[in-house]
């Protein structure tokens, strides 16, 4: 995993640099397998940071590990229908998303596309056509935060949803923590101008 410095974000375009970022519990409240679209609940500053990301010209794409599906908890047909409610109340808000990609698979399948697995990004990235290296990820669990190791990427945890259990289990961590979206989306503004900033001054 690298520090935000040693991404080399000042020689990107903003367009490159792509936010990989969590569902539950990081976009919309945490409710334990959500199934019902009726009871989507958008997390304070989610809609302002999201917002604030498109503005700066980032994609955003959500990875979700989706279990429930494979638990036999909610159909694959209900999952898309929370995520289809998701994306048109997002885009009610004035907010892109390039692509919502889910593992359905129950945690024993050790298949590859379970975060903190890369396979899901692996396929955004071919799909819509970006570095998995020039990627932030931002969520509130541990499988977020080694998400971002296995890509070799930027985690920013969030304290929403399981965030502050989860900082207690960080040792070292080399990420960002912040309270929500928009201060994670604030501080990746202020932290690639700084960066573009040193490189045409050469001042740190």
């Amino acid at each position: 995993m690298k520090h935000f410095e040693q991404l080399q974000f000042s020689d990107l375009k903003s367009s490159d640099i792509v936010i990989i970022c969590d569902r539950d519990g990081t976009i919309i409240e945490e409710k334990e397998y959500l199934s019902n679209p009726d009871d989507i609940v958008f997390l304070p500053g989610a809609l302002e940071g999201l917002k604030l990301m498109n503005h700066l010209g980032h994609k955003v794409v959500i990875v979700s590990n989706q279990s429930g599906v494979g638990r036999g908890y909610f159909s694959f047909e209900r999952m898309n229908e929370v995520n289809g409610r998701i994306l048109k109340l997002l885009e009610a808000e004035g907010v892109e998303i390039s692509g919502v990609y889910c593992c359905v698979h129950h945690p024993d399948d050790n298949c590859d596309c379970r975060k903190p697995k890369a396979g899901l990004v692996l396929m955004a990235a071919e799909e819509i056509g970006f570095d998995p290296e020039n990627t932030i990820v931002i969520g509130d669990k541990t499988s977020d935060i080694d998400l971002a190791q296995t890509l070799n990427s930027f985690p920013i945890l969030l304290r929403t949803g399981y965030g502050k259990d989860t900082e207690k289990l960080l040792n070292g961590f080399k990420g960002k923590i912040v309270k929500d979206l928009l201060e994670a989306s604030e501080y990746i503004s202020k932290s690639i101008c700084a960066r573009r900033e040193v490189k045409l001054t050469g001042k740190r």
